[in-house]
């Protein structure tokens, strides 16, 4: 007589190999754009590893098409007013709020009063992109760490599965990976910001995320 086979599943408790670094989460509360206290659960990515890809960006523009915000930074051919490169990172709109709010985070001095100390006068405008050269890279993200020093930015995007997100969760832990780091001036950082700001009153209403 054949033993019957009893089948035993066992809960994930670790993230599928590969998935990218483990970065605590934090519970906290932050004021949104629209003055409400939000909470939300944070990331730190100081304990993420910084991306090995680099690009330093002349110009910023922004498109934003069926929920999605995609983030272009440019370099100019020298000598002519003609683009060389591209890197385009497609962010969820959801993500794109939690980036700008991050920024709203900021104080003593906050994000305006940083730009004004560094001599900022006026903020360029957004590049049209009429048509997109050969050398451009598509890339996905759903986390910005950005720091300021200077005149100069720097943004370092980070991407984190649907496979690690479910395991969120469970583990109070985030798996992410490094995408990539851009390299920017501070007046362009903040172009990139104030067109965020001006979109996020007609992005989808979402349910209180997480925040880098």
């Amino acid at each position: 007589m054949s033993k019957a086979q009893h089948r035993v599943d066992v809960g994930r408790n670790v993230v599928r190999s590969g998935e990218g670094t483990l970065i605590s989460a934090v519970h906290d509360h932050i004021v949104g754009t629209d003055g409400q206290t939000v909470a939300v659960l944070g990331f730190n990515l100081q304990d993420a590893p910084v991306p090995d890809r680099r690009y330093a960006a002349d110009f910023v523009s922004v498109l934003y098409k069926r929920d999605v915000i995609k983030l272009i930074f440019g370099q100019e051919k020298l000598g002519v007013n003609s683009i060389r490169s591209l890197v385009v990172i497609a962010m969820h709109t959801g993500d794109t709020r939690n980036f700008v709010t991050s920024l709203a985070t900021i104080q003593n001095p906050n994000f305006d009063e940083i730009v004004r100390q560094a001599g900022i006068v006026t903020i360029p405008s957004l590049r049209i992109i009429e048509e997109e050269p050969e050398q451009t890279i598509a890339l996905t993200a759903n986390f910005v760490a950005t720091a300021m020093a200077g005149r100069a930015a720097c943004m370092d995007f980070y991407s984190a599965s649907a496979f690690a997100m479910a395991e969120m969760a469970k583990l109070q832990k985030l798996a992410v990976d490094p995408v990539v780091r851009i390299d920017l001036s501070i007046a362009n950082l903040a172009a990139l910001r104030d067109e965020l700001i001006k979109l996020i009153p007609s992005f989808p209403l979402d349910t209180p995320g997480v925040a880098a």
